[in-house]
């Protein structure tokens, strides 16, 4: 079983690489939508514990998710 810090190694590529994986993130869910996203970072999430950054990735994709479905609701 993998504990949380090499999950984290294994499937988003290391600490340094959350910022980068939560930008692919928004990218790949408002492709295609007409959506501009941009994402600010206002505090140092490589320092996040391990095992929360497959947590924080979750929310910000449910997140961004739900912008795209609602954007055009009047």
């Amino acid at each position: 079983m993998l504990d949380g810090a090499r999950l984290v190694d294994r499937f988003l590529g290391g600490r340094a690489a959350v910022r980068r994986r939560l930008t692919e993130v928004v990218r790949s869910v408002t492709e295609g939508h007409g959506v501009r996203p941009a994402l600010r970072v206002r505090s140092e999430v490589e320092d996040l514990p391990p095992d929360l950054v497959p947590d924080l990735v979750a929310v910000v994709r449910e997140l961004v998710t739900n912008v795209v479905r609602h954007a055009a609701a009047t």
